[in-house]
């Protein structure tokens, strides 16, 4: 019986020191030994290759019809811990003026290579001094990033009224 008991405190142990090491290693870098600084760098573009600073149409929406552009307030380097990141979105029309698409806009971000997202996103129409909405713009935030490596943002127009997406958009951000 007490060699019994032995071999399972020794298989037990085993597992233990097996699932720490796992832990303490995940995903490449260790979220205890390796701790990110609010220094670290992040770059943003959109999946097909361009620039959120290109100063054109940075993302476009064709079915809409409307350009964005993304403003961080919180920008995703400092988005740990308890520091949640945000950002202004703002909607034009093909001329340039501010536009409101067609339905809700939605937002969240997903780590592809690990399989995970982050905390729920909170998008609402930017209000002025007056609270009365400012057309075009809106506010997200919400966003954790637990890990360095590569996120996506997905930003989405949806049927008005439904969650279906009418229209998304992606931005990678290397972290």
């Amino acid at each position: 019986m007490r060699l019994q008991a032995k071999k399972n405190f020794n298989c037990f142990g085993a597992l233990l020191v097996l699932g720490v090491g796992i832990l303490t290693t995940a995903c490449g870098r260790s979220p205890i030994l390796h701790h990110a600084t609010a220094n670290s760098s992040f770059t943003a573009t959109t999946i097909d290759g361009g620039s959120l600073d290109s100063g054109a149409c940075a993302l476009s929406f064709p079915k809409t019809s409307l350009c964005a552009s993304i403003e961080w307030l919180v920008p995703p380097k400092t988005a740990r811990g308890k520091t949640k990141g945000s950002f202004l979105i703002k909607f034009a029309d093909s001329t340039g003026a501010p536009a409101n698409p067609p339905g809700d806009v939605d937002a969240y971000v997903y780590m592809p290579e690990h399989g995970h997202g982050s905390d729920l996103i909170t998008v609402v129409p930017a209000l002025d001094r007056d609270g009365v909405a400012i057309k075009g713009q809106y506010y997200a935030t919400g966003m954790r990033f637990t890990m360095p490596g590569q996120w996506v943002l997905h930003i989405q127009i949806l049927v008005k009224g439904s969650e279906d997406v009418l229209e998304e958009v992606l931005v990678r951000l290397d972290i």
